[in-house]
C-alpha cells in the first residue's frame, strides 16, 4: 500500500523548493555603455569640428563680401548722374543685401555703403570748402546767405543718398554739419 503524505508538512513550510541561489541578470551591459559613452564623445567633438568650420566660413563670406561690396560701390558722381538722368538709385541697386540672412550679402552692402557714404562725404566736404572759399573772397556774401548756401549743399548731398539708406544720410549729414559749423 502507498504511503500517506504529510500534507500539513507541505502547507508549513516543511519542503522548500528548489532556488537557483543569488542569480542577478545584469540590467546594463558594460561593452554598450563604454560604446555609448564613445558615441557620445564623438557626437561632442563632431558638433564642436563642425562649429569651428562654420566660424571659419562665417569669416571668409564675410571678408569676401567686405571685398566684393567695397569694390562695386557706386561714388557719389555715379549716383548724382543717375539721379539726373531720372534713374535714381536705390537700396536694391547696392551690391549685397542688408536684409538676407547671407553672411556675403550683408557684408557687402555694409561694404559698399560705407564706401558710399565715405565719397559722398569726400565730395560733401569740396563743395563746403569751395563755399568757404567764395565766401572769403566775397566781401558782399551776408552771414544768412553764407549759411544758406552751406545748408544748400548739406542737403543736396544728404538727399541722394538718403534714396538709398536714411541712416547712411543722417551720419553724412552730421558729419558736413559738424564741418559747416567749424
Amino acid at each position: 500500500m502507498a504511503e500517506k503524505f504529510n500534507r500539513a508538512s507541505l502547507l508549513q513550510g516543511a519542503v522548500s523548493p528548489l532556488a537557483g541561489g543569488n542569480v542577478s541578470v545584469p540590467l546594463k551591459d558594460p561593452a554598450l555603455t563604454v560604446a555609448a559613452s564613445s558615441m557620445g564623445n564623438l557626437a561632442t567633438r563632431l558638433q564642436a569640428f563642425s562649429n569651428q568650420q562654420f566660424k571659419v566660413a562665417g569669416a571668409r563670406a564675410k571678408a569676401l563680401g567686405t571685398l566684393y561690396g567695397a569694390k562695386n560701390a557706386p561714388t557719389y558722381e555715379q549716383l548724382k548722374k543717375a539721379e539726373e538722368l531720372g534713374k535714381p538709385v536705390d537700396a536694391t541697386d547696392m551690391p549685397g543685401d542688408a536684409t538676407s540672412m547671407n553672411i556675403f550679402n550683408q557684408a557687402a552692402y555694409a561694404a559698399s555703403m560705407s564706401r558710399l557714404e565715405n565719397s559722398t562725404e569726400i565730395a560733401g566736404r569740396r563743395a563746403l570748402t569751395n563755399v568757404m572759399a567764395e565766401a572769403a573772397t566775397d566781401p558782399d556774401l551776408s552771414p544768412q546767405e553764407f549759411t544758406a548756401k552751406l545748408d544748400t549743399v548739406i542737403t543736396e548731398y544728404t538727399d541722394v543718398l538718403a534714396h538709398i539708406s536714411h541712416s547712411s544720410a543722417g551720419k553724412v549729414n552730421a558729419k558736413l554739419g559738424m564741418v559747416a559749423n567749424a
